[in-house]
């Protein structure tokens, strides 16, 4: 295997176990680019507990492409390290119940990290769910490509 190889499926998220050699070697799989196939993911404020000083129930900032981050409002970094570890599988097409953050409607569920019974902060829960189904597409420029300014 080529070194272009090795670092493209290293960096790309996607290895498991050959069926046919020996599990200690890892094969790894080259995936399209993030962009071409992620999912705008929606992270909405549905409780909070205690006083949270930022978001407010039905606040919520998004995911667009699998990476760029979208919000007209501040955004949290307790509740955004909630987010950062589910973001890129659940935007890829991951279940929840694979992650094994599945709600009572199925999608995932996560909390951010200010324990408020310590702190007098609030905790946060947010629904993760899928923006249409699908990636946004629409502010490309007419070839598709990211606008002038995104990139």
């Amino acid at each position: 295997m080529d070194c272009e190889s090795l670092i493209a499926g290293l960096v790309l998220r996607h290895f498991s176990f050959s069926q046919f050699q020996s599990p200690n070697v890892l094969t790894f799989k080259r995936v399209t680019p993030m962009s071409e196939q992620a999912y705008t993911l929606i992270a909405e404020v549905v409780d909070i507990q205690g006083h949270c000083p930022v978001y407010r129930v039905g606040d919520s900032f998004r995911i667009e492409e699998g990476y760029k981050l979208v919000s007209d409002r501040t955004v949290c970094l307790h509740a955004l390290q909630a987010v950062c570890p589910y973001y890129v599988p659940l935007s890829r097409g991951i279940s929840p119940a694979a992650l094994g953050l599945t709600g009572p409607d199925r999608t995932a569920y996560v909390e951010c990290l200010d324990p408020q019974r310590y702190t007098g902060g609030g905790t946060l829960t947010f629904r993760l769910s899928p923006c249409n189904g699908g990636p946004k597409t629409e502010d490309r420029a007419e070839d598709g490509r990211p606008r002038t300014e995104d990139r």
